[in-house]
């Protein structure tokens, strides 16, 4: 007969276990960071609303849109801070949701966020990316 131990002296498959759990949290922080970094960054900004509205939490049925630009917005104003606002936003979602759900979405609270995303596929388009944020996100990992 013959046999192999498979846990040796020193080594707790529950640790292990535990060790790869953190793993995965981590590389899933990375990937939603990276999510959002491409979705600030590529977000259009006219007035600001749309790019200061984007968030991350658990995915719920009740969500509905509940921010609309401000009557007299001023328009054609400088990316920069609408999009640092947005990805602000969507850092504290993450940092507040917990990652070992599998029901995290990214969602814009703007009520007008579906006609820019037929127009400019913000989200469409950090979809197309995923597969290289996540091999973005496994290398990095191996490099720790």
């Amino acid at each position: 007969m013959v046999q192999y131990r498979g846990i040796t002296r020193g080594m707790r498959l529950n640790d292990v276990a535990d060790e790869l759990s953190r793993d995965i949290v981590d590389l899933k922080r990375d990937v939603l960071t990276s999510t959002a970094e491409v979705i600030a960054q590529t977000s259009p900004v006219d007035t600001g609303t749309y790019a200061r509205s984007h968030r991350v939490g658990l995915r719920s049925g009740s969500f509905k849109a509940s921010v609309s630009i401000p009557d007299g917005a001023p328009r054609n104003v400088s990316p920069g801070p609408p999009r640092s606002e947005g990805l602000s936003e969507m850092m504290a979602g993450i940092a507040s949701v917990d990652l070992t759900s599998d029901n995290i979405v990214f969602r814009n609270i703007s009520t007008h966020a579906r006609y820019v995303e037929a127009r400019d596929m913000v989200y469409a388009a950090a979809r197309r990316e995923i597969g290289s944020i996540i091999q973005d996100a496994l290398m990095r990992a191996r490099s720790r």
